[in-house]
């Protein structure tokens, strides 16, 4: 990567990781596990060493629901933010769980979905604007 490049590298889904220092096992099939209603969406990023310098960046993630073409409203958490500065721990390399708790069950068991994660930031005077969507699954118990 050069040194004023910043980029999404991925989106996955994965069962809840309780903070784990290392990238989990990808589960794309269905994140969940035994009957459980939490999953976690990761994102990952990098900058160059001319990006890591203090500019504001925010990453958001929203889900899509291909079952019923919309957003899924029983995923009580389904849109999500994680701000902060260049500058701080973690980057050049950036990694961050948010925790997806699904409100009503019965309305997505079985359903299709996805992950967009969206990065902006402001690095000097050019806005920068990321995408990256993450593997479709399907919540299933």
């Amino acid at each position: 990567m050069g040194p004023n490049e910043i980029d999404l590298v991925r989106v996955y889904t994965t069962e809840v990781q309780a903070a784990a220092p290392a990238p989990p096992a990808i589960i794309d099939e269905t994140p969940l596990r035994g009957g459980g209603t939490t999953f976690d969406v990761v994102v990952e990023a990098e900058a160059g060493a001319a990006r890591v310098d203090g500019a504001p960046y925010q990453v958001t993630i929203f889900a899509r629901d291909w079952t019923t073409g919309g957003n899924p409203a029983a995923l009580g958490t389904f849109t999500q933010v994680d701000a902060g500065a260049l500058n701080a721990p973690g980057w050049g390399k950036y990694r961050h769980a948010f925790t997806v708790t699904i409100a009503n069950f019965a309305a997505v068991d079985g359903h299709v979905m996805e992950y967009v994660a969206v990065l902006s930031a402001a690095a000097g005077v050019n806005r920068v604007h990321k995408f990256c969507v993450s593997e479709p699954f399907i919540l299933t118990h």
